[in-house]
């Protein structure tokens, strides 16, 4: 991803901008542009978000222990939500109290009170 604001590499200059404004700014980018085998769409605000959600990971895993308790905190919690192994193994229990009284809602007044 660039730094630029406004990437003028991606401007199709044989478009006039009176003709075809998208095609004139993105013409160039939408000609050589791949969209991910996993994605409906692709641009540079898909980018930006994967660079963000990249150095949010970056930070949290590297939150050292005991320097800032906040830090650990968030980092204790990106583990816990990351440990697979440990999700299979508690399953839904960890919810039953909630979907117990979920299960206990038996008319649209219940409904309207669980919480």
């Amino acid at each position: 991803m660039s730094n630029q604001a406004l990437t003028l590499d991606h401007f199709n200059t044989d478009i006039r901008p009176v003709d075809d404004l998208f095609g004139h700014v993105n013409g160039s980018w939408a000609d050589s542009a791949t969209i991910p085998d996993d994605r409906s769409g692709w641009g540079a605000f898909h980018e930006l978000r994967e660079a963000a959600e990249h150095d949010v990971r970056q930070i949290i895993e590297s939150a050292e222990p005991g320097a800032d308790p906040d830090a650990e905190r968030i980092a204790n919690l990106y583990a816990s939500f990351m440990d697979e192994q440990r999700a299979e193994e508690l399953g839904a229990e960890p919810l039953r109290p909630l979907l117990d009284r979920v299960d206990q809602i038996d008319s649209v007044a219940a409904l309207a009170r669980f919480w």
